[in-house]
């Protein structure tokens, strides 16, 4: 199983590599905070629709063509006062994702696939000390799932190699601190997002060993 993840690993950081290196990563969202700074009860819906541009050559000079896809994003928060110390949020985001495809002008990679998709619902308190210093923390659910094709000459006999992780729900926590000048409108916020750990049933093709599935 080591080694099963280990090729997994190795895979995803190959595929994503351009992305990573021209797009930020699979970082979409931010895993933002903010609502839980506004003022009395806060609603906010927010989507947005995303074209990236992506294109290169490969190692053997040959055109990769658009490497990414299309894809949009949708946020909602709510914010509501609990007493005047005390408040809470609830935050569902899109965190993380990702869709390579490499074009079939590509000898090396044509056909190389990676999607990778989370959601995630956070629910965060925060308690004032003062005007200026307050604190906040709280739960982080995440749901997420990938797949990866794996095609062209540079995988060698791993070049028909396929692999699908099945959604999982992880969870993680929240917390943070913040200072406030409202004068002069300052805040400086530190927050910590916990690592998420995911169990993903994982279902494999294309293996020169034969298929496996593994939970």
């Amino acid at each position: 199983m080591q080694v099963i993840k280990g090729l997994l690993g190795a895979t995803t950081a190959l595929t994503l590599g351009t992305m990573a290196a021209q797009a930020g990563g699979i970082d979409r969202s931010g895993q933002p905070i903010s609502p839980l700074f506004e003022g009395g009860s806060y609603f906010e819906l927010s989507f947005g629709s995303i074209s990236p541009s992506i294109s290169g050559t490969d190692v053997a000079l040959q055109p990769t063509g658009d490497v990414a896809g299309d894809y949009s994003q949708f946020g909602f928060a709510y914010k509501r006062d609990i007493n005047d110390k005390l408040s809470y949020a609830i935050i569902v985001d899109q965190p993380f994702g990702a869709d390579v495809l490499y074009g079939a002008t590509s000898p090396v990679l044509g056909g190389t696939k990676a999607v990778a998709e989370a959601t995630a619902a956070t629910v965060l308190l925060r308690y004032k000390l003062n005007d200026s210093f307050s604190l906040h923390g709280g739960l982080r659910a995440q749901r997420s799932s990938a797949s990866i094709d794996l095609r062209g000459l540079a995988y060698g006999p791993l070049g028909a190699y396929s692999v699908q992780l099945d959604d999982d729900l992880g969870l993680g926590y929240v917390v943070g601190a913040a200072y406030e000048m409202p004068d002069i409108a300052l805040r400086v916020a530190v927050t910590y997002h916990s690592a998420i750990e995911h169990d993903f049933a994982t279902v494999e093709t294309g293996l020169p060993g034969g298929a496996g599935v593994f939970n």
